[in-house]
């Protein structure tokens, strides 16, 4: 997924991208190969990372798709 939201990106860098993370494994991970592919650290600028933000009221159930928790906040993606 890092690597298709990258190319993406790359591709048309005005195009607004929200991705949340409920803090799964390999949170890291995604994170390390959406920094190669965009280069954002070697560039001086702060490397991607999910900033933690409350679940907004609107959210269906406010319980996550995967595993049916219901978490208070989750991770917002943030590049810059």
């Amino acid at each position: 997924i890092a690597v298709l939201i990258g190319r993406a990106l790359l591709a048309y860098p005005m195009t607004r991208v929200v991705v949340t993370d409920a803090n799964r494994q390999g949170r890291q991970d995604f994170l390390s190969e959406l920094d190669s592919i965009l280069g954002l650290s070697l560039a001086g600028a702060t490397a991607p990372h999910f900033q933690a933000v409350p679940v907004p009221a609107w959210a269906a159930d406010e319980a996550d798709p995967f595993d049916g928790s219901m978490p208070e906040e989750v991770g917002l993606l943030k590049l810059s």
